[in-house]
């Protein structure tokens, strides 16, 4: 005897299969264009930080005269401790008017970038990337009219405040184009 044709329709197990299969594929097609955009991103952000860090020092320089402590003219420092805290008007010794020349959000876990205290720690104004870094400032505390460029070190940079984002090479990878500074 024949059973009568089911009014039901059904995939087979082929049939859901191959949808998996397109679904994983277009899935991986999709993961470098997020990689991508996610690091756009990330430099539009640091960018910004940097340009915002080198008009916090100039500002603090034609206020007072003089740098806030912490830099050096040969090697990048890191914004962090005293020049931090002086550029965000909290440390009084060296910005007895405490004026905010730097006023940056705090580094929350989903978010990389900002300001970042760790406890007893010395607070830092970190990068966006993983793991975040403390950005890296050249001053010209002699008033020589140019630093040495910290990213192609036969050259120099007629600029008073140098501030860029140190992103290392990882397992080999040129991330050069990840870099980020304030004078381009």
């Amino acid at each position: 005897m024949k059973k009568p044709p089911s009014s039901q329709k059904a995939f087979t197990l082929i049939e859901l299969l191959v949808v998996i299969a397109i679904i994983g594929i277009l899935m991986a097609l999709l993961f470098p264009a997020i990689n991508g955009a996610l690091n756009n991103a990330r430099k539009a952000t640091a960018k910004t930080d940097v340009v915002m860090i080198a008009s916090a020092i100039t500002a603090f320089e034609n206020e007072y005269g003089k740098f806030p402590p912490g830099g050096n003219d040969t090697t990048g420092s890191s914004v962090q401790g005293d020049m931090l805290t002086t550029l965000m008007g909290q440390n009084t010794t060296y910005n007895p008017r405490g004026i905010v020349f730097l006023d940056i959000a705090n580094a929350m876990p989903g978010k990389k970038s900002g300001y970042y205290d760790s406890g007893g720690g010395t607070p830092q104004f970190v990068d966006p990337w993983n793991p975040p870094k403390a950005y890296l400032v050249m001053m010209d505390i002699n008033y020589k009219g140019s630093l040495p460029d910290p990213i192609y070190p036969s050259g120099n940079i007629r600029k008073h405040v140098l501030v860029y984002s140190a992103i290392p090479k990882i397992s080999g990878l040129d991330n050069t184009n990840l870099r980020v500074n304030s004078w381009q």
